[in-house]
């Protein structure tokens, strides 16, 4: 008996839906779960990563600086 009371009403239920989707008064929401722990792994990825690049940029600009032999570096290494 409920079967039969819920395909009765199905035709009307989505013609309900079907009028709601065209008239654009939908909305999705998507929920992502589990990605706690990739995530926290990718900040410590790029932290590091930001940490090397600005490691290697002091060491290749301190390089340039002391073989630049601009006053008063020069001095020092004659």
């Amino acid at each position: 008996m409920d079967l039969g009371a819920i395909l009765a009403d199905m035709p009307y239920d989505l013609r309900e839906i079907m009028r709601i989707v065209k008239a654009g008064q939908t909305r999705i929401e998507f929920e992502h779960r589990g990605l706690e722990p990739m995530l926290r792994t990718h900040e410590q990825l790029v932290d590091r990563l930001v940490f090397a690049l600005i490691l290697a940029s002091l060491i290749i600009g301190s390089s340039l600086v002391v073989l630049s032999r601009i006053p008063p570096n020069s001095t020092i290494f004659r």
